[in-house]
This record gives structure tokens, sequence and C-alpha cells, in this order.
């Protein structure tokens, strides 16, 4: 079973949809709520799994404690995430930022440093850099070559999204972002 979890009212209608239309409504559920202050109980889940979403948190060290509370013991956190890279001013807009007041991106280390502190324990962190950079390339060819696909990302981020893909991959490419994937753990 899934809860999904989004701040967003427009993301959960389009989760719950999109859950309808696969035949998955009766094993998932989708609550609106802040990952700073989730509406779920203590030690309730298996795992947790945040995608591309902490680079929209201000309070990630608040955020981080949320997920240790949430999960079981030896429960799982997986993610992916955007951030800071070699210190150089991002190319705006992007998906998650249109100015630096809401660009929240933390360094490598101040990741670690982070998820040290809500008492996760590392099993895997790679850096994903590369492959993003090279799928970003493939898909920019292909818009190129064949046009908008019929169902885009603009579905769900309406404004300026040619835009916010070049430059999203523009400040991989120029070193100002990394993308990473990890994989922590609660202690038992």
């Amino acid at each position: 079973e899934v809860v999904g979890v989004d701040l967003t009212r427009e993301f959960i209608r389009a989760a719950q949809l999109l859950t309808e239309r696969v035949g998955m409504s009766s094993r998932c559920a989708f609550e609106q709520g802040s990952a700073t202050d989730l509406p779920v109980a203590d030690a309730s889940f298996d795992a947790v799994w945040s995608q591309n979403m902490m680079m929209n948190v201000p309070h990630k060290a608040v955020f981080f404690a949320e997920v240790t509370r949430v999960l079981k013991p030896a429960g799982l956190f997986a993610f992916e995430a955007v951030l800071a890279g070699d210190g150089q001013t991002l190319h705006l807009p992007t998906f998650w930022a249109s100015s630096t007041a809401i660009n929240f991106l933390v360094t490598h280390t101040e990741l670690q440093a982070l998820l040290d502190a809500a008492g996760l324990e590392p099993m895997a962190l790679a850096d994903t850099t590369e492959q993003v950079i090279e799928s970003g390339r493939k898909r920019q060819a292909a818009l190129t070559a064949q046009g908008p696909p019929q169902l885009t990302i603009a579905v769900i981020v309406p404004d300026d999204v040619e835009t916010k893909m070049h430059n999203s991959l523009r400040n991989v490419e120029d070193g100002r972002t990394i993308m990473v994937k990890g994989v922590y753990r609660r202690p038992s």
C-alpha cells in the first residue's frame, strides 16, 4: 500500500486521476500536507520515497526529522535530489525555483550532515549527474527532432516548461547543480 503526500492540491488530484486510470486506487491514497509536518502516525511506514522535491523544502532538518519519525525501525528512506554544485549562480527559472528567494539547494556535504543529524544511517549514495546530463540531452534532441509529445510535464508545470527544461540541463552541465540518489535507514 502506498500513501502519497504533496503540498499542492492539484498534484494530489493528478495523482488520484492517474492512479484511477491504472486501476490502483484500492492500494494508493493521497494526502495534502507538508513534508515538514507529515499527516501520518509515528513509525507507520516501511519506506519513505522522495523524488526531486527536497530543493523545495527550506527547513530540511525538520523534513528529515519527520522522515525518521514516520519510518518504522529499520525502515528505508530512498531519495533522488538536486543539490548545489560549485556555487555559481543558477540559471533561472528552473522546475523548482523561479527566483533565488525560493531556491533551497544544499551541498552534498550539507545533505549528509542533515541526514546524520536526523539519525538516518547511509546505505547508498550515488552521484547521478552524468546520467541526468545524458538523459536531458536525449530529451532535448527528441523534442527538437519530433516536436513536443501530446502529453508532457506541462500538464503539471504550466509555465515556461521549455525554459525550465533548458535551464535545468544547463545548471547540471555547468556544475551549478549535481544530482544524487540515496538510500538511508532508520536504525532498529
